[in-house]
Formats: C-alpha cells, structure tokens, sequence
C-alpha cells in the first residue's frame, strides 16, 4: 500500500523523475524494515536502522510503525511524504541477520542510491544459515544439558534433558523447513522432547535412579523458550512501545502456552509426578567450576540456535557464565531470586554494551543468549503442574515468582540501555538520528 502527501505552500510539484527516486528509497527503507522485524528484534532496533538507511537515501527522517509482523514506514523529504506498508511473512530469530543488517546500516553515508543498498540486501537475504540441523540439534543438546545442571540436575538429569532436547530441535528444524505453522511445530516438538527425556531417564531406573525431578523435564523443551520475543517484548514495553511490545509479547506468550502444553500432555498420560529437584552434594569450589563451565556451554549453546557466530557466541557465552554465577552466589546467600536477577542481568547488559563495538554486533546478540540460562523455566513449570493437580495456592505462588523473576531481568536489561545509550535514557528521541538536546 502507497500514499503521498504533497504540502499546500509547494509552489512546484515535483518531476516524474524525483517522485521514482522517492518510492524507489521508500521501498528500500520498507525492505529494511521487515527483514530486521523477520530477525528477530525489537522495534528500537528497526527504527534505528531504517533511520539509517533513511538518512543515506537522503530522506530527512523516518516515522515507523513496527509490529511483528508488518512494518509501516512515512518517508519525509523537502516537506513531501510517502507511506508505504511491508509485511513480515514469518517470524523467526536469526543473530547473524540482525548483526549484518547494522553493520550495513552503520556503513551507509549520504549520496547514496537504493539500488546499491539493494545489492546488499539480496545478499543478507540469501545467505544462507551457519548451522545446519544436526548442528542446531547439538547446540539444544548442550545448551539445555547446562540448563539442567545449573538448577541441581544431577547427570542422569542432564543426560536425559540433552537427548530429549536433541530429538525435539531436529524435528521442530525439519519442521520449519517445510514452513509449517510455528503453534503445531512447537507442540509436535515439545511432545517428542518430552517423551525422549522419560524413554531416556526410564532406562536408568534397572541402574538405581529411580527419581524424575523437575529441573530435568522442564530442560528438555527450554530450546523452545521464545527468549528472543520475550525480551525484545519487555524492552519495547520499557519505551512505551505498546504496538509492538504487545505483538511481540502476545506470541511469547502464545509459544509458551504450546510448549507447557506439549509437556504437560505428556505427564499427565504417563501418570507420574516429577520430584522438586533436591541440591547436589558437590564443594564449593568443584560447584563454583562447574557452574561456570556449564554457564559458558550453556549461553554458547543458546547463542548458536539463534545463527550467531562463533565469535558473539563466545562473547556473549563468557558475559552469561560470569552474570550467572554471580547471580547464583546472590541466591546462595539467600538474596531473593527477584532482586538477584535484576543484578545479574544489569551486568549483562553492562558487559554487553562495551563488548559489542569490540564484536561489530548488535548488543541483542550478546545480552538475550546471556540471560535464557536465567529464565525460571522449572519454576514455571511447577505452577502449571500445581495448577493442574488443583493447588491453586502453590501454582499462584510459583506463577508469581516466575513474572516476578522475567520482570527483574527486563529491569536490567533496560537500566543497563538507559545508562549507556542517550536515546534510550530520554524520551522524544528518533533512534538512529542525532540525539536532540532539550533545554
């Protein structure tokens, strides 16, 4: 869809020529628009760029409405307008876009036409994914073995969720591939994760380990956690962005239900309870070591199914195994999980922000794969479970802790971006244009 608008005070109309130029810019801004919105990130992030790209087309600003799933755009120049609407066909996360798309836009200056910045956006549009599925599959594998261990899974538990976790990613990537609806591929996949963790942890019982707990099961589908929507949600909803935090958090949420739904499905067929995971009996240092190690593997694990490279994976792996152990010492010294969270993820987002002009990357990239290990996924689980056994007490206090504990990482996050970025830490500011002064 197009529209014009044309001043009253114009005392020409413009040409054939520069009315082409101007829609051909404006579809290129559009362009850019939805393929950061089909990455994965939030509307800040889209502004940003498109101001970019704007300002090198030689545009005098952007206005932008971003949604999940389509982009609208108001081209201003010389006091002329054009609006134009792009949808976003698929909704997906991919960290390697994301990073290419602003370094794109950081490379752009002024003078330059949409033809040469359309050459590079076919480029980042058919490049094609870093890892294949089997390597995404090892990648859930590890990332949420790690998950299970830092809420005191033992190495069955582990083991079990690695291989339920394994089994789901390589079913939901062939899925996916197919472009079938993300709702039915999510439940197929949480099915399957969790049928495998029971096959896998059933097999160990003849050997004495007669305990399913919690911390296991609720590991097994965390590769399905929309950590992504979630947070890009919560950080839009922190600039009052309501269209797009609300789409965004309204499909978290949608992803989530599925996925607890897949889960629970499961259980409550095979008619058993889970045990609340009991502490490990390891030391001090041997957990401490472990607990970095398994927060390093962990992140890395996460980063890559999001096809980020090695290099942001690693930053954003070493930034999460240092939050998240300093966020576990909080709680082992009792400090509540809802203020220790906020901590741990400002540091992320502290680290993040001086790591990332290092890494060329977005700092998206490093502070979301650094804060999923933090995501209370057994404590969710255990309010629906509660929920349906009719313990409404229990299940409203877990389902509290687990808003509570998502709101305290957002907090971060966003007094991290308010204290390193101007844009962000006043309001009336156009991401991607010079900051406006206020007197």
């Amino acid at each position: 869809m197009c529209s014009d608008f044309y001043p009253s005070w114009a005392t020409e109309a413009p040409t054939a020529a520069e009315q082409a130029d101007m829609l051909a810019g404006c579809h290129t801004v559009v362009r850019v628009g939805t393929l950061m919105t089909a990455a994965g990130t939030g509307a800040y992030r889209v502004r940003e760029v498109m101001n970019r790209i704007g300002v090198a087309l030689g545009f005098d600003c952007i206005d932008a409405e971003v949604t999940l799933n389509s982009v609208i755009a108001t081209c201003h120049r010389d006091g002329r307008m054009k609006t134009l609407v792009g949808t976003v066909p698929a909704v997906s996360v991919n960290a390697g876009r994301i990073s290419a798309m602003e370094t794109l836009s950081l490379s752009c200056h002024p003078g330059m036409d949409s033809a040469a910045i359309n050459a590079r956006l076919d480029l980042i549009e058919s490049t094609p994914p870093r890892y294949n599925r089997w390597m995404t599959s090892i990648a859930a594998m590890v990332a949420c073995a790690a998950f299970c261990f830092l809420n005191n899974g033992n190495w069955v538990d582990c083991l079990s969720a690695a291989t339920g976790a394994g089994a789901g990613q390589f079913l939901r990537a062939t899925l996916a591939s197919r472009r079938l609806n993300q709702l039915g591929v999510a439940l197929l996949a949480a099915l399957l994760a969790s049928i495998v963790y029971l096959a896998i942890s059933g097999l160990m019982m003849p050997l004495g380990y007669d305990r399913r707990h919690d911390a296991g099961y609720a590991s097994a589908v965390l590769f399905l956690f929309p950590g992504f929507p979630l947070i890009t949600a919560a950080l839009d909803l922190a600039r009052f962005d309501f269209t797009a935090g609300n789409s965004r958090l309204t499909y978290a949420v949608l992803m989530l239900t599925v996925t607890a739904i897949g889960a629970w499905i499961v259980a409550d067929f095979a008619h058993f309870t889970l045990e609340v995971t009991p502490p490990l009996p390891l030391s001090d240092s041997l957990l401490l070591s472990l607990r970095l190690l398994a927060g390093f593997l962990g992140v890395f694990g996460f980063a890559s199914l999001f096809n980020t490279r090695a290099q942001v994976a690693t930053g954003a792996a070493v930034i999460g195994m240092l939050a998240n152990t300093v966020r576990l010492y909080l709680v082992d010294i009792h400090v509540p999980l809802q203020a220790a969270a906020p901590c741990a993820t400002l540091l992320v987002g502290l680290m993040a922000a001086v790591l990332s002009p290092r890494l060329a990357c977005p700092r998206i990239t490093l502070s979301v794969p650094a804060v999923l290990i933090m995501i209370p996924g057994t404590t969710a689980y255990r309010a629906l479970v509660y929920g349906n056994q009719g313990l409404a007490l229990e299940s409203f206090s877990n389902a509290s802790q687990a808003v509570f504990i998502v709101v305290g990482i957002t907090i971060g996050l966003a007094a991290a971006r308010m204290l390193t970025n101007r844009v962000w830490a006043f309001e009336d500011q156009t991401p991607g244009m010079a900051f406006k002064r206020r007197g």
